[in-house]
């Protein structure tokens, strides 16, 4: 029974192997497709296996220096934060403005293309060329929207003096525990916002990738087509002829 299950699995040129790969494959093919027409956030997939986790739970209450300990090193994470947003903003900013004169000088460039008279190439070529130009300046203009999406005001968290100030009556180590807590949930909290943002970056830097692939390959085709045409031009044969058009 083992060897005609076996036989079964692998049987007809392995095709059951191989459909069930390519529907395994499918939806990350399908994000593939997507991202390059359209840069889209998809849910990360998690590689590792959620295993049983064993709570620690303190004998007795933590010591006031442990807590001072635990104090600094969650003002390092919180600075962290802090220095990662700065960042992020920075690359956000600086991609919105390379994105907007890209766009605006892809959209002058179609215009004086339909415009000029003076361009000499066939229909095909023209609307292959247009086409390639309005899909790069629709991924900068992608580019451009996850920025601002990524710029737009956030929910961050931050101490007040009200949380700063000692509450009446309370100890140094209640003082020094309450700290520890609210300090635990802010840096939770703007972490959390980061990675918005972050995935914003990431659209941002998606779009403006496709569109940095889709000049290449018209520069490359733009210059075979020059090649081409001078080739042409010289009576180098009825083939050359017909590529240059």
């Amino acid at each position: 029974m083992a060897d005609k299950a076996r036989n079964v699995e692998v049987g007809n040129g392995g095709r059951p192997a191989l459909w069930s790969l390519v529907r395994e494959r499918a939806p990350q093919i399908a994000e593939l497709i997507i991202d390059c027409i359209w840069p889209t956030a998809w849910p990360l997939r998690s590689t590792q296996q959620n295993g049983a986790e064993t709570e620690l739970r303190p004998v007795s209450a933590p010591d006031i220096s442990v807590l001072r300990f635990s104090l600094g090193e969650l003002q390092g994470l919180a600075a962290a934060e802090e220095d990662r947003c700065r960042a992020v903003e920075g690359k956000l900013q600086g991609v919105t403005g390379f994105s907007s004169v890209a766009a605006s000088l892809l959209l002058a460039i179609s215009a004086r293309t339909v415009e000029s008279r003076s361009f000499s190439v066939s229909p095909l070529g023209l609307a292959v060329v247009l086409g390639l130009i309005a899909y790069a300046a629709v991924q900068f203009l992608r580019a451009i929207l996850a920025a601002i999406t990524g710029l737009r005001r956030r929910g961050y968290v931050r101490f007040t003096s009200v949380d700063l100030a000692p509450r009446m009556g309370e100890t140094e180590y209640c003082f020094l525990l309450r700290l520890n807590r609210e300090l635990s949930r802010q840096i939770e909290i703007n972490a959390r916002v980061n990675d918005e943002r972050v995935t914003q970056m990431e659209l941002a830097h998606l779009a403006v990738r496709n569109a940095v692939v889709v000049l290449t390959l018209a520069l490359v085709a733009s210059a075979v087509l020059a090649v081409a045409r001078v080739l042409s031009a010289e009576h180098a044969g009825p083939y050359v002829a017909l590529l240059g058009m």
